[in-house]
């Protein structure tokens, strides 16, 4: 089970970092939300700040584990593809609030 997760998490992050893109300093979304690397948000991201492409890699790795460990919490168990795209749309959720 915790290959798949993996895999999901992996296959995530390849989805979403593709989606995104990757911009190496913080900016102004659409939405006027601060953001940085591949759409990254929060109170850790200020206006100014600049990251290295590995730095990003770490965040977006940090966010989706988090994101995977509630995913896991809330849902019966699913197929990898099914894990895939909850743990894409619960990333888009929690990065809107």
């Amino acid at each position: 089970m915790a290959l798949g997760f993996t895999g999901a998490i992996r296959t995530g992050g390849v989805l979403v970092a593709t989606g995104e893109g990757e911009v190496l300093r913080t900016y102004i979304d659409p939405a006027g939300i601060e953001t940085a690397c591949f759409g990254q948000t929060g109170h850790n991201i200020k206006l100014g700040m600049v990251f290295t492409n590995q730095q990003c890699l770490d965040m977006l790795a940090s966010s989706l584990n988090t994101f995977d460990r509630e995913l896991v919490k809330l849902t019966p168990p699913l197929s990898e593809g099914e894990h895939i795209n909850s743990l894409l749309r619960v990333r888009t959720l929690r990065l809107l609030h």
